[in-house]
């Protein structure tokens, strides 16, 4: 891409994609609650555990999992940066603050945790953003149905 040249991403509709340090997930104690107690949702290359609690803020975070079976450190980094950039091309498809705010059926905000995993190193990286947007519209399709009543 020349010097001035916008890529084909950052004309979507004028909002600026980024994924904020906020947006991560962090915590020892959240990924164990999502490794026990989460909804799974699975595709052949990629899997989605998701898990939403009652909160004083609403809040959506997300992480990156590529286990240690999946080869050496730099083939696990690039399988995270792949689940990352696309996810931060793509996440207006999971995005839901909104509907996670009180509201009068609910007193409480809502806080989303969710959790990506490779399940197959060998993924091409198009189907691996096929599969994740899969998991995405399936997903939000499922906290919709959870939140909404």
């Amino acid at each position: 891409m020349k010097k001035g040249q916008s890529s084909q991403y950052s004309r979507l509709v004028g909002q600026r994609l980024r994924l904020p340090r906020a947006a991560i997930l962090r915590g020892k104690e959240r990924f164990q609650t999502l490794f026990s107690s989460s909804t799974v949702l699975r595709q052949p290359h990629v899997q989605l555990r998701f898990r939403v609690s009652p909160s004083s803020e609403p809040s959506q975070q997300t992480a990156f999992v590529v286990s240690k079976r999946h080869g050496n450190a730099v083939t696990r980094n690039r399988l995270k940066r792949q689940m990352r950039e696309c996810y931060r091309r793509n996440q207006h498809a999971w995005r839901m603050e909104p509907d996670l705010q009180p509201t009068p059926h609910r007193s409480n905000a809502l806080a989303v945790d969710a959790l990506f995993m490779i399940q197959s190193s060998h993924v091409e990286p198009s189907q691996l953003e096929t599969e994740m947007l899969t998991l995405m519209a399936n997903g939000q399709e499922r906290l919709k149905t959870w939140v909404h009543g």
